[in-house]
């Protein structure tokens, strides 16, 4: 096996090698490898789906944990100004496989439990904030919410997730993305 960074041979999974001048272990080298391409596959889906999900918007990234804003387009409201639930469903989706993304899974969404709690308006700056409760061998499961600024819940769910594969750093969508 070869260093990513400098192409130097490898032994085994404890010996130090360059990371742009740093030394790290192997296994600090792929959590930054996955860490890395788990925020690019994110910021290109969203970027992907920017005309209907409006300006969404990552803002923390953590192992299980991720936290998201937007403000709520016009698009995505009914004639009285408020969010349609679908909007607000899309959001949880991709919040809620968001998090188990981030500890290395690639995961489809089989239930969403909602429970509308207070509509949200247009124009109004929401945050979604998805973190990862259990992942076992074969599913995973995330507890959704979407607050407003003043950090009053207006949405909570619970997402089940089918966790179709691991994503591993020699994959080759993996390399691709992160070359």
């Amino acid at each position: 096996m070869r260093c990513l960074w400098c192409s130097d041979l490898l032994g085994g999974a404890f010996e130090f090698h360059c990371q742009f001048g740093q030394f790290v272990t192997m296994v600090e080298e792929r959590k930054l490898l996955m860490e890395a391409y788990v925020r690019e596959s994110l910021l290109e889906m969203y970027e992907t789906n920017r005309q209907w999900l409006g300006n969404l918007e990552p803002e923390v990234m953590e192992e299980g944990f991720v936290r998201n804003s937007v403000v709520v387009p016009e698009k995505a409201c009914n004639f009285f100004g408020n969010a349609f639930g679908g909007y607000l469903m899309s959001l949880v989706d991709i919040c809620g496989c968001a998090a188990p993304w981030t500890l290395g899974k690639y995961v489809v969404t089989q239930t969403c439990d909602v429970h509308f709690i207070r509509g949200v308006m247009l124009g109004e700056h929401v945050f979604i904030e998805a973190r990862d409760v259990r992942t076992g061998r074969t599913s995973s499961i995330a507890d959704v919410r979407i607050v407003d600024e003043q950090g009053n819940v207006r949405l909570t769910a619970t997402v089940t997730m089918h966790i179709v594969r691991d994503i591993k750093p020699e994959d080759v969508g993996v390399q691709q993305k992160l070359e």
